[in-house]
């Protein structure tokens, strides 16, 4: 039977950077100590509509557009 292998850890000092109508989310690889992450998932969700969003990237960054200014994510 085979076996799963471990998760990757989880990435490291995300930050986000808000701009206009949009953000740059950016983290640090996780520890290479660990299983390797071949691609990472950035999720947008509106508080107000549950409208959702989803980012695949194999670099560990992303910029989610377009948002609306002054609202809630």
């Amino acid at each position: 039977m085979p076996v799963n292998p471990a998760p990757p850890f989880p990435p490291r000092n995300l930050t986000a950077t808000g701009g206009n109508s949009g953000v740059l989310v950016q983290w640090d690889v996780p520890d290479p100590s660990g299983p390797p992450a071949t691609s990472f998932m950035v999720w947008q969700f509106d508080l107000t509509t549950n409208a959702q969003a989803v980012v695949t990237t194999t670099v560990p960054f992303a910029y989610m557009a377009p948002l609306t200014n002054d609202h809630t994510y």
